[in-house]
């Protein structure tokens, strides 16, 4: 034995070394966990994205479609009071 305790019970106190607290950075299982994480959300986010433009487009077309209709009824509507 080295002499150094890592972890355990001292005069009723729990004692850990300092090293237990240290680190220097990510694992690779972290780092792979907040990888997947982020790819998921950008992949939400561009799912949304994409079914909120065909939305808008779906809208903008039925909205021409009903504006073309108005139009055609004014016209026709012009048409028959001129011609009594």
């Amino acid at each position: 034995m080295t002499g150094r305790i890592t972890s355990g019970v001292i005069g009723g106190f729990m004692h850990r070394s300092p090293e237990l607290f240290r680190q220097a950075g990510l694992t690779l299982i972290e780092l792979m966990i907040a990888m997947t994480l982020g790819i998921a959300i950008v992949g939400i986010a561009m799912t949304m994205l994409l079914s909120a433009k065909s939305t808008y487009i779906l809208e903008d077309e039925n909205a021409r479609l009903l504006d073309t209709g108005r139009f055609v009824l004014e016209n026709i509507t012009r048409a028959v009071r001129q011609s009594a």
